[in-house]
């Protein structure tokens, strides 16, 4: 059986204006696979964080600046996969103030 992690990533810009620095929400599933991929192409730093980073690239949900990561090890069937979820839409599934 394969081992897929979910991942929680955030992004921002500190060089925008205070107030628009936020840039989004992607929530992605790494493979076993993938983070052993990412692992051979980057030996450095956590193989699942770097996977992360590169399927939210793959799949065009990486809007640049700096990224924050997480494990979700809760129950996220709800939430959507491989895309950028802005401020407004993470309000509405209240999963942010």
């Amino acid at each position: 059986m394969t081992t897929t992690k979910t991942f929680w990533l955030s992004f921002c810009d500190g060089s925008r204006p205070k107030g628009q620095q936020f840039l989004g929400v992607s929530v992605v599933d790494v493979t076993e696979e993938e983070a052993v991929d990412a692992a051979l192409e980057r030996p450095y730093g956590d193989r699942w964080v770097v996977a992360a980073c590169k399927k939210a690239w793959a799949m065009e949900c990486n809007p640049g600046g700096s990224m924050m990561s997480a494990e979700m090890t809760s129950d996220l069937d709800k939430l959507p996969r491989n895309r950028l979820m802005q401020a407004a839409e993470l309000k509405s599934l209240g999963l942010i103030a």
